[in-house]
């Protein structure tokens, strides 16, 4: 059965200072929508807010996605 998606593609935009358990769901709850998610990750200066780099989000964004199955689904932009 092929699912009836309203979109060819989703779109996430953020820092993700760092990639947590609730932007994993909103990449889920993405995935009914679409077929596949685009992640866009903001690059930001470091400071205490923003401690790790736009490579090191990138990076937490693909081990993330691989241990949860969703690699070939999800595309990680920086």
């Amino acid at each position: 059965m092929k699912l009836a998606y309203k979109f060819k593609k989703a779109f996430y935009i953020g820092r993700f200072q760092p990639p947590h358990a609730g932007h994993l769901a909103a990449v889920r709850q993405a995935l009914l929508l679409a077929p596949q998610v685009v992640i866009g990750v903001r690059d930001t200066k470091l400071d205490v807010k923003n401690p790790l780099t736009l490579q090191e989000r990138i990076e937490a964004w693909h081990r993330l996605l691989r241990a949860e199955g969703l690699a070939g689904r999800v595309e990680v932009r920086g």
